[in-house]
């Protein structure tokens, strides 16, 4: 899960990892299984870029998942 746009900062455990995407702070939940092998996770925005970033929280979560979800075989679905 590390391409030039985002990087794993660290795993916290088999189902959680954190991650810096665009100078934010994510953390991705992995739903079953680990984070690495699962078809479906949570996003959890921790922290937004610095201040001197402009950002919208929902736009900055949809953006990672795009860029993530273009590196797979996977679509994204609403709950």
């Amino acid at each position: 899960m590390q391409t030039g746009l985002f990087q794993v900062l660290a795993d916290v455990d088999d189902q959680r990892t954190i991650v810096i995407y665009q100078h934010a702070i994510l953390m991705v939940i992995a739903s079953e299984g680990q984070t690495t092998e699962t078809r479906e996770f949570t996003v959890e925005l921790w922290e937004g870029p610095p201040d001197s970033l402009p950002h919208d929280p929902d736009d900055l979560v949809t953006a990672f998942l795009n860029e993530l979800l273009a590196t797979t075989d996977t679509v994204r679905t609403e709950f």
